[in-house]
């Protein structure tokens, strides 16, 4: 083995990194999607992203294909998740224009329900939970790469 050379990932990390943009992709946007049938689907777009890091590899061309496909994969999650949201609250899907102040409204609520600390704690949860994601996405692509 070259001294540059990476060492090639276990089969469990394979499966893991596979796991996660699986999850990724088959997230539902609604309540009612939340059944087996909607995760145990194979979305075909798991294929190709699995095949366009693997074909990209580890160069220049691989990182920008891992950045652009986490970044892509990221704002879906926080999309799907935030119509999730509103499914529950609202009984509608989230609207990113018209719905960004109850973003801010939300955040006052808990100031003024709990405390300001609290809705500090949860505005820093929800950034750390976002850049959780994201790292276990890069990291997902990068084990395929």
């Amino acid at each position: 083995m070259n001294a540059g050379a990476q060492p090639r990932p276990a089969l469990f990390q394979i499966l893991l990194a596979a796991a996660a943009i699986w999850l990724a992709l088959v997230l539902p946007d609604s309540p009612g999607g939340l059944n087996a049938a909607t995760l145990l689907a194979f979305p075909l777009e798991l294929l190709a992203l699995l095949l366009l890091a693997m074909a990209a590899g580890r160069g220049p061309a691989g990182r920008t294909v891992r950045l652009i496909a986490t970044l892509f994969l990221t704002l879906l999650i926080l999309l799907k998740l935030a119509d999730l949201a509103m499914h529950e609250v609202l009984g509608r899907p989230f609207n990113p224009i018209a719905d960004l102040p109850l973003i801010d409204a939300s955040v006052r609520v808990v100031a003024g329900s709990f405390g300001v600390a609290a809705a500090t704690f949860a505005v820093l949860l929800a950034m750390a939970l976002i850049l959780g994601i994201s790292f276990a996405l890069w990291w997902s692509l990068g084990v395929w790469s």
